[in-house]
């Protein structure tokens, strides 16, 4: 949607609350999505055809952040530039460039003098600094939970440095809790998130649960034969697919065994991303001479739906101790392509339900590898059943994902809190 066009919707509702004798007060929303993320930067643009001023910033120096469509959703956009890449496996480069973008974040929130300012994927060294100069100035926080970033610190720092990890782990995981307790709203992404906060003396008035969905609208079924499938030589050839963030935590090692038991049968196993597992998998790839295993960089966000279309399953995966603090959105999107799944993931989680309750992939559990590649030949080989849940895929996230109704119940809450 163009900026004239949703400049044109948003005084066709302000007008249509004037005729109706409402009175019409615009709130300056500051959305900060620390990745942009589809789903927020759709909301952004919902929210601003409403009664919102909208202002939607990133970290622009994040690896794969996308930029091409940022611009195009009406909202005014602030990406925040630390001059370098930041990337995730580089632990003491990122610490101290994430306390950097915490400065960096702040001083945006103080330039824009928001009533609201929302906070989605901010590491916790950045939040903190930004959750005070919010307190500074009387703007209303609302922390949008999509993991909880303190447990997974502490499961990262516990597996890295065994019991040396545990005063940092324990560190994040109260600064954490102490940003949650100060926010005027908390709108988590999964009920499993709910036992942890209110153990932890969360408020459980101030949270919300919104699950995640991803744009039905922009992630659009495309044909399996595509300009982007015939440049990678993927148009005749079985392909399994895996688009976006990597780390060890998603268990890489399964793609690696993938490729070799469907590699007489002429599949492919591809996987666009970066960073340090990229290179890993690029490496095993030469080094076991896995000619089907093809890594490439991240594509052009641009390019997603063809990406995704371009997979006859589409791959997602998450180590068994994740389970309980991340949700991989990535699933999402590949609904809205309307692809089967093929997920190794623990079943709680509210991703692997998704799939299970509606029948649109299959799912392993992360410690069974002959599982996932057993669920993968089946899926290989019963075409009509593979098509199926594709088809079943693209309904749910038709019938999941309706923005307009998702946006209403993030209205309620951002009005309620710019009230005070």
């Amino acid at each position: 949607m163009t900026g004239v066009l949703a400049w044109l919707i948003f005084t066709k509702h302000i007008a249509e609350q004037a005729r109706a004798g409402l009175s019409i007060a615009l709130i300056k929303l500051f959305l900060h999505d620390y990745g942009a993320y589809p789903f927020s930067r759709e909301l952004a643009t919902v929210l601003q055809q409403r009664q919102f001023d909208v202002l939607y910033a990133f970290n622009a120096s994040l690896e794969g952040t996308p930029s091409g469509w940022l611009d195009q959703g009406g909202h005014r956009v602030q990406p925040l530039d630390l001059g370098q890449p930041l990337r995730r496996e580089k632990f003491i480069e990122r610490w101290v460039l994430e306390r950097r973008y915490g400065r960096l974040l702040s001083d945006a929130v103080a330039a824009e003098q928001p009533d609201v300012a929302v906070f989605a994927n901010t590491p916790i060294d950045a939040l903190v600094p930004v959750l005070r100069e919010c307190r500074k100035r009387g703007i209303a926080i609302v922390v949008w939970v999509q993991d909880l970033l303190g447990v997974a610190i502490g499961q990262v720092l516990a597996d890295k440095a065994g019991i040396l990890g545990q005063v940092p782990a324990a560190w994040y995981k109260y600064r954490e809790l102490e940003c949650l307790r100060l926010s005027d709203a908390i709108i988590s992404i999964s009920e499993s998130f709910t036992p942890y906060l209110a153990a932890n003396r969360v408020d459980a008035q101030a949270c919300s649960v919104i699950p995640n969905w991803a744009p039905v609208d922009e992630i659009t079924p495309r044909p399996r034969a595509n300009a982007w499938a015939r440049q990678q030589q993927l148009d005749h050839r079985f392909t399994f697919l895996y688009s976006g963030t990597l780390g060890f935590k998603h268990r890489p090692e399964l793609l690696v065994e993938l490729a070799q038991a469907v590699a007489h049968r002429e599949a492919m196993v591809v996987v666009n991303s970066r960073g340090a597992v990229a290179d890993w998998l690029r490496v095993q790839a030469v080094e076991r001479k896995i000619a089907n295993l093809q890594v490439n960089d991240f594509q052009p966000i641009e390019q997603l739906p063809e990406v995704l279309a371009s997979g006859d399953v589409l791959i997602g995966m998450l180590a068994p101790d994740a389970a309980d603090y991340c949700v991989p959105s990535k699933i999402l999107s590949n609904h809205c392509a309307g692809r089967s799944q093929l997920l190794s993931l623990s079943e709680s989680n509210p991703a692997a339900q998704l799939v299970l309750e509606h029948r649109t992939g299959y799912v392993a559990s992360p410690d069974d590898a002959g599982s996932f590649i057993r669920a993968a030949l089946s899926l290989m080989d019963d075409n009509a059943e593979r098509l199926q849940m594709g088809r079943r895929a693209r309904e749910v996230a038709e019938e999941l994902f309706n923005i307009d109704k998702i946006a209403l119940r993030f209205e309620a809450i951002f009005e309620d809190v710019a009230k005070g």
